[in-house]
Order: structure tokens, then sequence, then C-alpha cells
């Protein structure tokens, strides 16, 4: 992972749950600033920052805002270069080349894939900006 360094330093802040490397997460307050996967299956997870190394509960994540990320491209074709990558509904701190459409689920772009070869580059680029799917009625 290559941070963006345009952003200034990293935010150090306290994970509330576990967080696997290479994570989206959310930031809420709770007794302080803390984070935890984010989800777009729940309307109060969306995605703040990358956490590239993980954390595990109650210790300190470094996260940033952007960067490039290199990484295995299983699952991506060359016909995905290009396209946006959303929140995932399914697993907390992922990201889905596929939308959510659940109600009540949240629409949040968090990156963009930019080759796909040998390895894949991403774009992480975390946008404030989300819809959310409100049931019909």
């Amino acid at each position: 992972f290559v941070p963006d360094t345009t952003g200034g330093s990293p935010e150090i802040i306290t994970a509330e749950a576990d967080i696997a490397a290479f994570s989206f997460v959310a930031l809420r307050n709770s007794s302080g600033r803390k984070v935890r996967g984010a989800l777009a299956a729940d309307n109060t997870r969306s995605a703040v920052f990358f956490c590239p190394d993980g954390a595990t509960n109650g210790t300190s994540a470094t996260l940033f805002l952007g960067g490039i990320l290199t990484m295995d491209p299983t699952g991506l074709t060359t016909s995905d270069e290009g396209k946006l990558l959303f929140l995932s509904a399914a697993t907390a701190g992922r990201a889905s080349r596929t939308p959510p459409s659940a109600d009540n689920n949240i629409i949040q772009v968090v990156a963009r894939v930019m080759e796909v070869a040998t390895v894949a580059r991403i774009h992480i680029n975390i946008m404030p900006q989300y819809v959310r799917l409100v049931p019909a009625g």
C-alpha cells in the first residue's frame, strides 16, 4: 500500500473491534474516537478511512484517506480497469464491484480499479457522499 501523502499524516485511532488488513473503516465517537469495519448494510457505518495493516480490538489503527493498493488480481479482469468499487454490504471492511441493492443499504464508492495484470493496482479514494436505499412505498 502506498499512502496518498497529499492529505497529510495518517490518523491513529483506537479500534473498537478487530479490523482485517486492507479494510475500509467507519468512525464513531463512543467515549472517544474509535473505528470498526465499514459496512454498507448498516447506514451508520459508512467508510471514512482505509486501514492497510489491520488492528485488533483496543489497539491503535493507522488509517489513511487514500492511496494506491497493489494486490493479487484474483477476481478481477482487465475489463474491470477504470471501474468503481463500492463498500460491501456482505463483509465489513471490504469492497465489491457490485453496489448494494437491499433496502436501507448505502451505496458508497471507495476505490477505482486502475490496472489488472500480474498484480492489480487499486486507487483508494473514499467518497464522503453516499446514497441510502429506502423501501418503496
